[in-house]
């Protein structure tokens, strides 16, 4: 009988210092939800949008944390699509229960990457790092709770600002002769 209580609180010893952070990531505490700079929903017109959740370490590196998810998009979520598709998200590293400090990123899904969306004209955006409550062990994992500082937003491709620039230097040489 012993020896299998302390069989017991071995494991259970083990399986606690396991125990990873969860939160559930979605955003439907925000009123609004997301949008995009031309003031529609984020996934509006079935423009599909990527959302990843990251953990801001302490050197303010930034890890990745998967599942990533996208935005509510057509006909039968329509009304809802700045809002996430909620999945749940473990935190490698922190204690369950434990605050940790995250940022989120969401991309226009057929640009691949947020930095290729940012630096080829497609829709991007991201938070500031927020602290949140985790769940995980026996308590139940934690909703994000997080809010875009401004919309997301479309940067012209650097070709498209080098013809503009060209146009307009082009009009301002044909102006002065």
């Amino acid at each position: 009988m012993k020896k299998a209580i302390i069989a017991l609180a071995a494991i259970l010893t083990a399986v606690a210092t396991y125990a990873q952070a969860t939160v559930n990531f979605q955003n439907f505490d925000d009123p609004t939800g997301v949008t995009r700079s031309d003031g529609k929903p984020a996934a509006a017109d079935n423009i599909g949008i990527t959302a990843q959740l990251y953990l801001v370490n302490a050197d303010s590196s930034l890890t990745a944390l998967t599942p990533a998810t996208s935005f509510l998009s057509g006909a039968a979520n329509a009304g809802v699509e700045g809002y996430l598709d909620p999945v749940l998200v473990t935190i490698p590293g922190v204690a369950f229960s434990a605050p940790a400090n995250l940022q989120v990123k969401a991309w226009q899904t057929s640009f691949g990457t947020f930095d290729a969306a940012k630096n080829g004209g497609g829709w991007f955006g991201q938070t500031a790092t927020f602290s949140n409550k985790t769940g995980g062990d026996l308590a139940p994992p934690e909703d994000t709770i997080f809010r875009f500082a401004s919309p997301l937003s479309q940067v012209p491709e650097p070709t498209t600002l080098a013809l503009g620039a060209l146009g307009a230097a082009a009009l301002l040489f044909r102006r002065r002769k």
